[in-house]
């Protein structure tokens, strides 16, 4: 990561494209997991988009996939820089500039995901009325990530919150940030990267692309305890733009002690739909690589 910066930093854009396809080329021969899980991926998007008698994207290939992967990382390093802009580069989609509603002076939740990549909402940073996003990053790197941030892209103005846990601090924390207005975003779609103590998963399985697949708890659990506008948000590559589209989820999040089970499995069922919705849109947007429909095997994940 470090290596990309520096690059990008003393070469700029153009020369680090020129890049991409000889490193997505030698990452696509080499990484036989995530090829595999691309290629799987793909073929439930060509079975669901059939069943429902919807045209398949050309180039559906486990290549293209990696591309936009890799183009998604530039975005990104744009997005650090403050080089995305708004309008020019980044979109709303209709409805979700009111959605949003920037200038409203209440906290929320945005429930994201790993479909497309959601830092390039931070060319919102451009609007009037703008507002701090804290991300919380659940990661063993996170810390490493934010360090490496600071030293090569400062103007980034990232408020990464690497976390391994939220407890009662975080809550705490988090429910000040929301106070003063800010907004907190989390990804629903990554389970934690070990197993609760004892050896338990958090997880609800919940139907995703034709077959049941394990989503965390933890997040729609964290909504509950803000009792905070919760939206969904995704930023999808579209006609050349990065499209970003939102939608109300929960004003605030309820789960009742009487039938928390059922109204958490209920939340994450919703999402689960959101997600694919979503997903067959814009399906090369997928950057899960690894197998979404078993419990995580942490050295897998890419």
């Amino acid at each position: 990561m470090r290596l990309m910066l520096l690059v990008w930093r003393l070469l700029g854009r153009k020369a680090f494209s020129l890049l991409l396809y000889p490193v997505v080329g030698v990452y696509w021969l080499t990484a036989a997991h995530a090829r595999n899980a691309s290629q799987h991926w793909l073929a439930r998007v060509r079975t669901q988009l059939t069943s429902r008698q919807r045209p398949v994207p050309s180039r559906l290939t486990s290549f293209h996939h990696f591309l936009r992967f890799g183009e998604a990382m530039l975005d990104k390093i744009a997005s650090w820089r403050g080089e995305l802009q708004f309008g020019r580069d980044v979109v709303f989609a209709p409805g979700a500039e009111a959605t949003l509603n920037i200038t409203a002076p209440t906290g929320k939740l945005l429930l994201a995901s790993h479909l497309g990549d959601v830092e390039a909402c931070r060319a919102l940073a451009q609007l009037q009325g703008s507002k701090t996003i804290n991300a919380l990053v659940f990661s063993d790197n996170a810390q490493r990530f934010k360090q490496i941030m600071d030293e090569m892209a400062p103007q980034a103005g990232l408020n990464l919150m690497p976390v391994t846990d939220i407890g009662p601090d975080t809550a705490i924390l988090l429910k000040e940030k929301l106070e003063r207005g800010e907004w907190i975003a989390i990804v629903g779609d990554r389970i934690a990267v070990n197993p609760q103590r004892g050896g338990e998963w958090r997880v609800c399985w919940s139907r995703f692309m034709g077959q049941p697949a394990p989503f965390p708890q933890g997040p729609f659990i964290l909504a509950s305890i803000l009792r905070c506008p919760v939206q969904l948000i995704f930023a999808l590559r579209q006609n050349g733009k990065r499209h970003i589209h939102c939608e109300p989820f929960a004003d605030p999040l309820l789960l009742p002690r009487a039938e928390r089970q059922q109204t958490l499995q209920q939340a994450i069922d919703r999402y689960a739909e959101r997600l694919e919705h979503y997903a067959l849109q814009s399906p090369l947007d997928w950057f899960n690589f690894f197998d979404f429909w078993q419990l995580p095997d942490a050295k897998n994940k890419e």
